[in-house]
């Protein structure tokens, strides 16, 4: 147990990059130390509410705090690279490094999908709106052959698992799959 110097108040998430841990508190704060010294690296200014959600992603840290507020920060300067001000706070981060992706899951019920790289801007790339106007309880990642899946349960009680992206032996098959009705079609005109 290591006491995470720079924070007044209970830590609220955590992320790890390399051998840095982040960590964000109750009052906004975003410290992140050396994972073996405990010494502090860097401070991270740019929230004025509780931090909910951290996530390391293509070597940028994201965060999300109940000020309604993502950045997207430069891990070695500190620096804000992107301020996005959100409809409602961002409850859940869940990344996807093989398509560059943030899973975003906001109070609201929204689900949005982020780029992850600067070249795109860290644009949303698309949103979900099947659990919308049902708050978002939990987002939670798992890989299944190939296959990144996130599972999203609302305050209604609703369950969807989803597809970060396609599963590459299902596209492999589907493929064969197409290759051998194509030569059935044929022999049989």
């Amino acid at each position: 147990t290591r006491f995470v110097p720079g924070h007044r108040s209970g830590i609220t998430a955590v992320a790890c990059c390399g051998f840095a841990v982040v960590s964000g508190s109750a009052e906004g704060a975003l410290i992140s130390v050396d994972g073996e010294t405990g010494a502090q690296i860097t401070v991270f200014s740019g929230h004025t509410g509780s931090i909910l959600a951290l996530a390391v992603v293509d070597g940028y840290l994201f965060s999300s705090s109940v000020d309604k507020t993502v950045c997207v920060w430069n891990i070695s300067s500190g620096n804000i690279l992107k301020r996005v001000i959100t409809a409602s706070p961002v409850c859940s981060f869940i990344s996807h490094e093989e398509t560059h992706n943030l899973w975003v899951g906001l109070t609201n019920g929204l689900i949005e999908v982020w780029r992850t790289r600067p070249d795109d801007g860290f644009a949303v790339e698309r949103t979900i709106r099947d659990h919308e106007g049902r708050p978002l309880t939990s987002l939670k990642g798992f890989s299944a052959v190939d296959t990144q899946k996130l599972w999203t349960v609302a305050s209604n009680g609703g369950n969807k698992v989803w597809c970060s992206s396609y599963n590459k032996v299902e596209q492999a098959m589907n493929a064969t799959v197409d290759s051998l009705r194509a030569v059935i079609t044929q022999d049989t005109i």
